[in-house]
């Protein structure tokens, strides 16, 4: 009588052995993932079939992790990680979905908000300005995103410095005259204390020495730097690594991470944080209106009211065409300056695109008779509408009400401007179109130009 023994054990305990304290009892042990009756070869197919299932469990957990679509998959990659805290990180494990994640990336800019309860993160702004800036600056040799360089992310998390300076390569090929030391007797050494045969030569160098950089901050102390950055490049992969024994620089970059975060009580997204009601719906392109560009200063007119030889009001002739026109969008509504001795617009571009950090600028003009400068109240609402990949877009900002102000060079008109943030909108063409309305007159308006955001 036999008893099996299922535990795996070395090759050399596969062998019948006797069973320690019991006579004429042995025990055989086998392969390991055999049972009895089975032969060697069943047992091994029986482990390969385990390894088998063992793989497709950790295919499937995999699967899960792919779920993520380039977009979101790819987010902690870039520029956006170094602004990640420990906490985000573990959050971010925990992201399955497209869902979860639009949903950390919305909460993730909300803790760094410096203003809650406004429409514009600032801070979000001012930090994709920097990644544009070093993106197009800190580019390495072999092509990495000059964002995710360390001059890149040290210039987005610390900022633009006051002055930077650069010294390039140092090639060294210079030699050293040593004098030659005293004689040693030695069996088989050279007279000049050298291995055998081979005279002393001095001392000798050769190679590169990588380029530097050094940033210098206007208040250093503020940012948890205690002097100057300096960057040293690595001859090998042409890379520049800040010195980290120098002036605190890791020190501070943790500090900027930490002062990012100004809302951490945060734990979900609050309703001043969510992007505007956008309505996805198949829209007609309204036809832009023709516009006209004003390049001189008209002549102004005015009509003289006389009763019994007395003047009773004397009525503006408006310098330009009556009613609303030459809707322009500029970068900085403020720059015009209506009551200037000149033309407000002859300084003022016309733009057709827009970055998503900008603020997309407007202004148009509204002339119509008056008995003094125009100081005419009135009405518009503004629809940007625009296709994204395969979406339409509408965007409504709701009627509101404003004093247009006089132009001194132009009497009888005057100007209406504003701003509205480029922020919400996705990279793809636009028309922006408004509605005004007189409400002395009745009279409404529609006026429509089109661009982009890049």
């Amino acid at each position: 009588m036999t008893s099996i023994d299922l535990h795996p054990s070395s090759a050399a305990s596969r062998h019948l052995l006797p069973a320690g304290g019991e006579k004429g009892k042995t025990v055989a042990r086998l392969p390991l993932g055999s049972q009895s009756g089975e032969s060697v070869a069943e047992g091994r197919m029986r482990g390969a079939l385990r390894s088998v299932a063992v793989i497709v469990l950790l295919a499937l957990g995999a699967s899960a992790v792919a779920a993520l679509s380039p977009k979101y998959a790819d987010w902690p990659k870039g520029p956006e990680q170094w602004l990640m805290t420990r906490d985000d990180w573990r959050a971010w494990k925990n992201v399955k979905t497209d869902e979860e994640a639009e949903a950390f990336i919305a909460l993730f800019w909300a803790r760094r908000d410096p203003t809650p309860g406004t429409y514009l993160n600032e801070y979000r702004a001012e930090f994709e300005g920097r990644v544009e800036y070093a993106d197009k600056n800190y580019k390495s040799e072999r092509g990495k995103r000059g964002s995710l360089t360390e001059p890149g992310r040290v210039f987005v998390l610390l900022g633009s410095p006051k002055n930077a300076g650069r010294m390039g390569r140092i090639s060294m090929s210079t030699a050293f005259d040593a004098a030659p030391a005293p004689p040693i007797a030695s069996s088989g050494g050279s007279s000049g204390g050298g291995p055998a045969a081979i005279p002393d030569g001095g001392y000798k160098m050769a190679g590169t020495l990588g380029a530097r950089m050094e940033w210098e901050y206007a208040r250093p102390g503020e940012l948890g730097l205690t002097g100057s950055v300096f960057f040293i490049e690595d001859v090998t992969s042409h890379e520049f690594h800040y010195d980290p024994q120098r002036s605190n620089v890791g020190g501070a970059i943790t500090s900027a991470i930490q002062r990012a975060v100004v809302n951490p009580s945060l734990t979900s997204l609050p309703d001043w944080a969510k992007p505007p009601h956008i309505e996805y719906h198949q829209v007609e392109m309204p036809e832009p209106v023709q516009q006209t560009v004003v390049t001189s200063v008209p002549t102004a007119g005015s009509t003289t009211v006389k009763r019994g030889g007395k003047t009773v009001e004397q009525i503006i002739t408006p310098a330009g065409a009556a009613g609303a026109h030459d809707l322009w969008l500029i970068a900085d509504s403020r720059s015009i300056k209506p009551q200037d001795e000149t033309n407000a617009f002859t300084n003022v571009t016309r733009r057709t695109s827009f970055a998503k950090a900008d603020d997309i600028g407007f202004v148009f003009q509204y002339c119509r008779p008056a008995v003094d400068a125009v100081r005419t109240k009135l009405k518009f609402a503004i629809l940007v509408s625009g296709k994204v990949g395969k979406d339409n877009v509408d965007i409504e900002v709701p009627e509101d009400e404003t004093m247009a102000e006089p132009l001194k060079t132009m009497p009888g008109c005057s100007l209406v401007r504003g701003a509205i943030p480029a922020s919400a909108l996705q990279p793809g063409d636009y028309s922006f179109t408004m509605r005004i309305t007189d409400p002395a007159t009745s009279q409404s308006y529609n006026l429509a130009s089109n661009f982009k955001i890049e």
